[in-house]
């Protein structure tokens, strides 16, 4: 998400009205609902200048509710505020902010359909659209997922600048579509699955930038087929041309798919994942190790290959936890990868794994219905590379595990994609990425649920940062809240993160910045 430099100056004349006040907290009271992705960081070229905080107040009457728009400087001082009426069934899947525009996306439960609206940085409405119903296969799934994990897989991707994007059903169970819309909610283009196409195809998206929508298509040969080919999909953000569809399987080894990563200021993406024998069963086996191919987007090409060993390549880096933590077949799911000032590359891994969910099998065998699997979220290393991406060395960040229930249908998807599921549904640990303005720094943070034997469990801030003298370094940070609380974490200004407690109880709401020691 960036501005310009024009377009920046809209928002500094709001917000240096409340230049020299230090408000550093933030509060409102009334809030009969909230979700953690109802605010959004309000960034100029990677500083945080302000947030957007949206919430749900009251009644209106009968058939509709009150909503909230709050508009805050880099301080926690409101600079505006914005109501909004929508109707009472109206489920709020997600805001997404592009760095010019504001989009909103709701699922009217009564009424079938998708709202969608967008805003522009003074709150000014841009775009107001009332969809037709979502077919049938897609309106069943909304009705199956949590918000999060139907925000993920439904829900809006901003393209910065340009507008937003949007995958789902096709016109049948066997195709997807996805969707271009301006920042005033006009479709630009749509892509569907060809007629002629004999697969069942479904498209997730997982990076979007100003050019590119880059993803994973998992394909089958029928509707009951457990068997799931996975190819790197590509589109033109421009002209929704599919300008990359490959398959990125050998005849040597299986490799999965985790995750595509857009190099910044360059056309080239990143393929992330995990490698196994061909006669290993993903997820069940211990993988080989981890691999990173890179495309040239302009030609779609394939520019090179690296493969990681856990045993050759990896055992020297990893410390006798991180070790133990491959042999017991943990996964490991790639958050972020950037290039620092120094010319290194840095990796954020966060494992995971299947575990057996006694309490659903034993629902089934009374006659329910659950998910025989759920996820076991584990420990954070990160990893740092050349320019090359060859390995300079590993920290291994233990923290507390967390169980995660598997979404419906989520445990026939290969082991590569079950770290989407997780982090759809806001399963992991990991938070967000901060970098300083030159790149010569970074902080990452991360949330730990510490509880240690006889004492009250703790809610710890982990926050891993590179120091001025290059050095990975470590330190947490205390952010216990009462209990029927709900915190979330989001990037702030400077050497700060901002914190914001959710009381379900007393129906308030408190932003507050946090110091963190780097």
């Amino acid at each position: 998400m960036h501005f310009s430099k024009i377009i920046f100056l809209s928002l500094c004349s709001f917000l240096l009205l409340s230049t020299g006040l230090d408000a550093q907290s933030y509060a409102l009271k009334g809030i009969k609902s909230f979700s953690s992705s109802g605010i959004k960081a309000i960034l100029n070229d990677k500083e945080v200048v302000g947030y957007v905080v949206f919430y749900k107040t009251d009644k209106a009457d009968s058939k509709n509710d009150n909503y909230g728009f709050d508009l805050l400087d880099e301080k926690l001082n409101k600079v505006s505020t914005k109501k909004v009426v929508l109707p009472r069934n109206a489920v709020f899947l997600q805001p997404v902010y592009n760095g010019d525009a504001l989009g909103l996306m709701f699922y009217n439960i009564t009424k079938e359909n998708y709202i969608f609206r967008s805003y522009d940085k003074e709150l000014k409405e841009l775009g107001s659209v009332i969809t037709e119903k979502p077919n049938k296969f897609e309106r069943a799934a909304l009705g199956q997922m949590e918000g999060d994990a139907a925000a993920s897989f439904y829900g809006l991707h901003a393209v910065p600048g340009k507008g937003f994007v949007r995958a789902g059903y096709g016109e049948d169970k066997d195709k997807y579509r996805i969707t271009f819309y301006d920042n005033n909610f006009k479709t630009k283009w749509s892509y569907q699955t060809p007629e002629a196409s004999k697969d069942f195809e479904t498209f997730l998206i997982s990076d979007v930038n100003e050019k590119y929508v880059t993803g994973t298509t998992m394909r089958r040969d029928g509707l009951m087929s457990r068997k799931i080919e996975y190819f790197l999909t590509v589109f033109d953000v421009e002209t929704g041309k599919k300008i990359l569809d490959t398959s990125v399987e050998n005849a040597k080894e299986q490799l999965s798919i985790s995750s595509t990563i857009l190099l910044k200021g360059t056309d080239q993406m990143v393929l992330q994942g995990e490698f196994y024998d061909l006669d290993d069963k993903p997820g069940v086996n211990k993988s080989k190790g981890f691999y990173l191919k890179t495309y040239d987007l302009n030609t779609g090409k394939e520019l090179s290959e690296k493969k990681f060993s856990w045993a050759k390549d990896m055992a020297k880096l990893f410390n006798a936890k991180g070790k133990e933590s491959l042999e017991d077949k943990y996964l490991n799911f790639p958050h972020d990868l950037f290039k620092a000032a120094n010319g290194h590359y840095y990796m954020a891994f966060e494992q995971f794994k299947k575990v057996a969910d006694g309490a659903g099998i034993a629902m089934v065998a009374l006659g329910g219905s659950a998910s025989f699997v759920k996820i076991r979220v584990g420990n954070l290393w990160v990893l740092e590379m050349d320019g090359d991406f060859k390995p300079l060395a590993l920290q291994y960040y233990e923290k507390d595990g967390s169980d995660v229930g598997l979404p419906a249908g989520a445990g026939m998807v290969g082991a590569g994609m079950l770290g989407y599921f997780v982090k759809s549904i806001g399963g992991f640990d990991y938070q967000f990425l901060q970098q300083n303005k030159d790149e010569s720094t970074f902080n990452m943070a991360y949330i730990n649920y510490d509880r240690e034997k006889g004492e009250k469990s703790k809610t710890i801030v982990g926050n891993i940062f590179l120091a001025k003298d290059g050095t990975l370094n470590f330190d947490k940070v205390d952010i216990t809240a009462p209990k029927r609380s709900t915190l979330s974490l989001y990037s702030a200004q400077g050497s700060n993160i901002m914190l914001s407690t959710y009381n379900s109880k007393e129906k308030t709401l408190e932003l507050r910045l946090v110091k963190l020691n780097y």
